[in-house]
């Protein structure tokens, strides 16, 4: 946002200079509106103009995972989520534990890592796991999951190193032996495939009582 908003600031002043001045000024705001114009795709991830073609699919599925959730986890469990905003709007009954830190006092004061997204650089899984949260929510594919677990040392540094910056803190969430050894033997399954198709992989505590097997 924060590259962004000069240009707006240059659009309004364009504006207010086509009301009040003559034709000089209108040249000026010409070359203004021209800049501006032309740093538009700061505002797209994917650097072109418009919406990105896969923002509507993560918020689907967001959604998807808070109706998951509010039929099948039973009122007052503690969840992990990574993208603290859609999933835990819809299902208020449930507790989260915010793993980037936005709503989580602990979290939030912790040192920002190096290399990572910012405001996706604060984590804190040995302080997340230590809490016993019901159910695990990991911020990756459960293909991806399966692999990094069966994976030696050498095969994981591998794995790390050919994954984007964005997708290194769910290696790191599921590096834990915590997770390894309470969650990750009872990964959520369905009883068919889900459209859409998730963004994240869910496993519940082993000793948490809730099953595994979710309904649609």
């Amino acid at each position: 946002v924060a590259p962004v908003l000069p240009l707006f600031y240059v659009c309004a002043l364009s504006a207010l200079r086509d009301l009040l001045g003559g034709a000089e000024a209108l040249a000026r705001d010409r070359v203004a509106q021209a800049f501006a114009l032309a740093c538009c795709p700061v505002l797209s991830p994917n650097g072109r103009l418009g919406k990105p073609a896969d923002s509507d699919g993560f918020f689907r599925s967001s959604l998807e995972t808070a109706r998951m959730l509010e039929h099948n986890a039973p009122e007052g469990a503690l969840v992990t989520v990574y993208p603290a905003g859609t999933t835990p709007y819809y299902v208020s009954r449930l507790r989260f534990v915010d793993v980037f830190g936005k709503n989580d006092e602990h979290i939030a004061h912790q040192p920002a890592y190096v290399g990572f997204a910012i405001g996706h650089n604060k984590f804190d899984f040995d302080y997340v796991y230590g809490r016993k949260p019901d159910v695990a929510l990991v911020f990756a594919s459960c293909q991806a999951i399966d692999e990094f677990i069966r994976a030696d040392a050498a095969g994981r540094e591998a794995i790390r190193e050919r994954v984007p910056y964005l997708k290194q803190v769910p290696l790191i969430d599921i590096d834990r032996p915590t997770f390894e050894r309470d969650y990750y033997p009872n990964r959520v399954r369905y009883p068919k495939v889900r459209v859409p198709t998730p963004t994240d992989c869910a496993f519940v505590r082993r000793d948490s009582g809730i099953p595994v097997l979710w309904s649609d």
